[in-house]
């Protein structure tokens, strides 16, 4: 019986794996293609690589609860979307507390990620510069 959760589990392993390859791939290429387009540049690659990772991760999280297993559901989302961007899972459980009328955590969340994620960016520019 071990044996059979061990090998589960090391598969599931190994398709999150290739999945999120996949996702981080799918980004890079993406990004840097509009990043590259005259019409586009950075930052905009990321933010429609953003943007489009929340469409589909809010479309497929349906699609995929209705009609796949929680496995097929764990290597999509969690694999390959959660590589293209964390930022769609970020928005997910955002709306996700909204639609639970958990207002005052999902805009303490929202702002926390945010600002604290802008400043501590900075920060760790700041750390970086002064270490190197």
């Amino acid at each position: 019986m071990e044996n059979t959760v061990f090998q589960t589990f090391s598969t599931r392993i190994l398709l999150l794996l290739v999945a999120g390859g996949t996702g981080a791939i799918s980004r890079y290429f993406l990004s840097a293609w509009l990043n590259q387009a005259a019409w586009c540049g950075k930052p905009w690659g990321i933010l429609v690589c953003n943007l489009l990772g929340c469409f589909l991760f809010g479309m497929l999280s349906v699609i995929l609860t209705r009609n796949f297993s929680p496995e097929v559901k764990l290597i999509i989302l969690t694999g390959f979307l959660g590589a293209f961007t964390t930022f769609s899972t970020f928005a997910f459980d955002i709306v996700d507390l909204l639609n639970e009328s958990r207002y005052v955590t999902a805009f303490a969340s929202l702002f926390g990620h945010n600002f604290f994620g802008i400043l501590l960016t900075a920060c760790g520019l700041c750390v970086g510069k002064w270490i190197s």
